[in-house]
Order: structure tokens, then C-alpha cells, then sequence
């Protein structure tokens, strides 16, 4: 998309320049990290030049975070506003508000503290979108979404979005999503439910965003939520519960006993065993491919490193000439050559 619109990479080293050290500044520059400002000149950054809508600069400068756990997903970039266009302000339901609603359940206490945690780290602009979103489909304006409010809005969605087809919202659907998402069971939606299932949904995304969640919680970070992390964050909530109800609550996710929750058990609240099995293999593959990468680059390296050294030793060669023709002149015997 940086190419697209300015017409070179962000990262980008002259060839030219560093020769074979090229790959090296670039990855240098990657590690620094691209900065989300306009500048003059060209690099890292938005070129004072080349002007573009605050919109596009917002997508570009997230889908260049750093921070894997920040970065969009391929999902969250394509429901950005700038490549969905402005109509995505009337729609009364985004698509990643849509599918949070379709895939949360929150039935268990602890998944329900870590959402409201990890609602604090929303974005104002994701804040902002939920509130309006919430607003639409509240149509009286009472603080809560009906069932009838909640069919309303997903079908008006399904009938602006093709790649939903109206056979996949039946009322037995919108009557599972409220039953699921309806956490205090009044048979409505609060705004801090609907916050509560877009959490779920951005981080089941990523491991790296469940990973972030965990140690929020595992406050001394060796590895475990115990009943006293858990407290203190109930408490930072406004939540306070006794002991035995804390260990109850985590007893629920406790799967070998222990007492305490591990990142693993922490993963099971959010990823079945089939996600949980492909981020593995993702992991691998990763990983071989890297290894691979490496053994590839490794003659590439070392054809580098031998020309380095010719060179090296060719001008080594030449000064010790240079400095026995100078020494020969001024003992005063002629060299030749």
C-alpha cells in the first residue's frame, strides 16, 4: 500500500550505497520501526511531498506497527474506513462488530475480567466506533439492545454486505448470539457487552494479544495467574471478591489443578484445540522457513565475505608496495614497477 501510493518501499536502502551490506541497513531500518509522521525527504516516514488523507495515513501507520499485538490483522485492515469508504459511518454494524457478536461467549468469569482488562487498551477510535455503532442499533435509545433491535441491525447489514448470505442470520442465530452475549442475562445487550465480544474477537486474532492480556494479569511474570493477581485486578475493576470465590474462578480454567492459571490453560478461554493446533503448526513452519532462509543466504555470505577479503588483501598488497618504492627512494636505490 506505501508502494502503491508513493511509489518506493518504506524501508529502502541504495544498492549503490552499501553494496553488500544493503540487506543489513534495510533490516536496521525495519528494527528501528516506521515513524507515523510527515516529513520532508524520503525514508521511514510520510513524505512532505506527497500529501495523502489522514485516513490512508492511519491504515499505513498501523499496518507498519512495530508491535505485532498493535498490527492490524489482514480482517481489521480490509473493515478500515479508508479502503471501505465513508459509508462504513452509516453502516448500523461493522463488520468486525458483526463477527465479535457471532463468536463471543463469555459464560466464564474469568474471560469476562480479562475482556473489561483489556477494553481499557482500546483505541479511541475503536471506542469511538463502538459507541456509534451501539447508538444505531439502539434505536429508542434506552441504553440496551433488544432482540428485535439486534435482528433489525444484522439484517440491514447482511442486505449492504454480499459476502454475507441472508440464509446465515435466521432468528435461531440472533437468539444464540443473545444468549451468549447477553453476560448478566437481562435478555438485552449493554454497551459493555458489545465492548466485551469486539474484544473477544481482536484478541482471539492474535497470540501475541492473548500474550499481552496474560501478563497484565501475571504480575510477578513467572508464568502463572494466582488467586492474588486475580484479585488485584477484580479490584482495579470495582469488582471485589472473596478468596473462595476468586478460587473458584479460577478453578474453572484450571485444567491440571494446580491452583493457578498457566498461559496455556489462559489460551483454552479463547482458542479451541483445532486453533490452538494450526498456531502450532504456524509456529513450525515459521520456523523451518527461517532456518531455511538462512541456510540459503549462507553461500550468498560467504561468496561475500571471500570477495571482502580479496579486497582487503589487495589493498594491503598495494600499500606495502607503495611503502617499499617510498623507502627505496629515499635510501637511494631505483625500483622498478
Amino acid at each position: 500500500m506505501f508502494v502503491m501510493l508513493f511509489g518506493y518501499p518504506p524501508f529502502y536502502a541504495d544498492e549503490n550505497q552499501y553494496g553488500a551490506q544493503t540487506d543489513a541497513r534495510i533490516f536496521t531500518l525495519i528494527e528501528r520501526g516506521f515513524d507515523p509522521t510527515v516529513k520532508a525527504g524520503y525514508g521511514p516516514y510520510f513524505p512532505a511531498s506527497m500529501p495523502i488523507s489522514a485516513s490512508a495515513r492511519d491504515l499505513i501507520s498501523k499496518l507498519l506497527q512495530s508491535d505485532s499485538a498493535k498490527r492490524l490483522t489482514a480482517e481489521e485492515a480490509l473493515s478500515h474506513p479508508w479502503l471501505i469508504g465513508n459509508t462504513a459511518d452509516e453502516a448500523p454494524l461493522s463488520h468486525l462488530v458483526l463477527s465479535g457478536l457471532r463468536t463471543f461467549d463469555a459464560q466464564c468469569k474469568l474471560k469476562q475480567t480479562v475482556l473489561k482488562l483489556m477494553g481499557e487498551a482500546l483505541t479511541d477510535d475503536e471506542v469511538e466506533n463502538l459507541k456509534a455503532a451501539f447508538s444505531a442499533m439502539d434505536e429508542d435509545g434506552d441504553g440496551t439492545i433488544t432482540m428485535g433491535e439486534l435482528k433489525k441491525a444484522m439484517s440491514k447489514h447482511i442486505s449492504e454486505n454480499a459476502e454475507f448470505q441472508p440464509k446465515q442470520i435466521q432468528m435461531q442465530e440472533i437468539e444464540r448470539i443473545m444468549e451468549k452475549a447477553d453476560v448478566d442475562g437481562n435478555g438485552s445487550l449493554s454497551y459493555e457487552e458489545l465492548m466485551m465480544s469486539f474484544v473477544h474477537q481482536k484478541m482471539s486474532a492474535k497470540e501475541e494479544r492473548l500474550w499481552d492480556a496474560f501478563v497484565r494479569i501475571d504480575e510477578d511474570r513467572n508464568g502463572r495467574i494466582t488467586v492474588d493477581e486475580l484479585e488485584k485486578v477484580m479490584e482495579h475493576l470495582h469488582d471485589k471478591r472473596d478468596k473462595k470465590e476468586l478460587k473458584k474462578i479460577l478453578d474453572e480454567v484450571d485444567k491440571d489443578k494446580d491452583g493457578t492459571v498457566d498461559f496455556e490453560e489462559f489460551i483454552a478461554l479463547f482458542w479451541t484445540a483445532e486453533e490452538q493446533a494450526e498456531s502450532e503448526r504456524k509456529k513450525r513452519t515459521s520456523e523451518m522457513l527461517t532456518v531455511d532462509r538462512k541456510e540459503e543466504k549462507r553461500p550468498e555470505e560467504k561468496k561475500r565475505n571471500k570477495e571482502r577479503r580479496n579486497k582487503n588483501k589487495r589493498k594491503r598488497k598495494g600499500k606495502r608496495k607503495i611503502g617499499f618504492r617510498e623507502q627505496s627512494f629515499r635510501w637511494g636505490r631505483k625500483t622498478s614497477g
